[in-house]
């Protein structure tokens, strides 16, 4: 096979599957037909006279044909984004892009409508998709391309990953108004003998999953109730019963209003929370994604700084 008929596009998808180990994974990446995914992998395995990735219990496993491969694959695919990709390739204005925006579902909730009034006026066209932090290992997700950015507290990313501050949060205790234990400061003994939801971060890598485990260190278990990710679904359940939720000041104001809770502070010590962004650093030049994180920072400290984060008859 004459290497006239592969492109970039081929070591594109050959890096993508590298990271993902499936067609139907790759497709849905990559934005191609699972037909047009296969043909190009067929195209690959003819050049190089190998398999490449072969079908296990597991998943699409290299070869280590493949595995010899994915390095100078990957220095080839570097110099492509670093040197023959043009800045003035990214035009907000002209854009149809779409970002993928990893977070927690009250993340994206105070971040994907102010990235839309923030890019109304510049970016008319561009969309940001919000998807979860727990669908797969983030640093793979940012190294791929697949995310372009993930906002939260991260603890588990490898060097690759970069991460910049917004905002440093502590924890307080959320219940319903009406609440009995509002009636008084809590102590350490009623909070171990109250019912508690906890939400489940520990799986998506999440600085909130400290907190989770010392929720469990502290508490029994009859008196727990787990919640996977979703800080709104475990607020609904603490609305209509009298169980406390532990979560961070900022998420707790966006949810105050909205659904009669109250705030108090803890009788136990927790660790403070540090909101970050994150990109991988093959993205760090990229204009696309340098604009993407200033308008994540912009954003950032509109949501701060706005009314309607003030909590009303909040206990603190």
């Amino acid at each position: 096979m004459n290497f006239d008929n592969l492109d970039i596009g081929h070591l594109k998808l050959f890096s993508a599957m590298m990271a993902h180990r499936s067609v139907l994974r790759v497709s849905r990446v990559c934005n191609l037909p699972q037909p047009t995914v296969s043909r190009k992998l067929a195209s690959l395995r003819e050049y190089f006279q190998d398999p490449l990735f072969v079908r296990t219990k597991s998943g699409m496993e290299p070869t280590p044909g493949a595995q010899a491969l994915a390095e100078p694959i990957e220095a080839i695919l570097r110099i492509h984004r670093s040197y023959l990709l043009h800045a003035d390739d990214f035009d907000p204005a002209r854009t149809t892009r779409t970002f993928n925006i990893a977070a927690s579902d009250l993340e994206h909730q105070a971040f994907i409508p102010g990235l839309y009034s923030w890019a109304t006026n510049i970016a008319p066209h561009i969309q940001f998709n919000p998807t979860l932090v727990g669908e797969g290992a983030l640093d793979v997700r940012l190294e791929t391309g697949e995310v372009d950015v993930a906002i939260g507290g991260f603890i588990d990313v490898n060097a690759g990953v970069r991460g910049k501050l917004l905002n440093e949060d502590h924890y307080v205790c959320a219940m319903r108004r009406g609440n009995p234990l509002l009636d008084s400061p809590l102590s350490a003994d009623v909070f171990r003998d109250a019912r508690h939801v906890v939400v489940h971060m520990q799986h998506a890598g999440h600085a909130h999953q400290l907190v989770e485990q010392l929720l469990h260190e502290l508490c029994p278990p009859e008196k727990i109730l787990t919640v996977s990710e979703s800080f709104f679904v475990a607020a609904l359940m603490v609305q209509s019963s009298d169980r406390i939720l532990i979560l961070p000041s900022s998420v707790a104001k966006r949810l105050c209003q909205k659904l009669a809770l109250e705030t108090t502070t803890s009788p136990f010590e927790l660790p403070p929370i540090q909101y970050k962004q994150y990109w991988h650093e093959r993205f760090d030049r990229d204009p696309a994604n340098q604009w993407l994180r200033l308008g994540i920072e912009t954003v950032e400290k509109s949501v701060r700084d706005s009314d309607l984060l003030c909590i009303s008859g909040a206990r603190n």
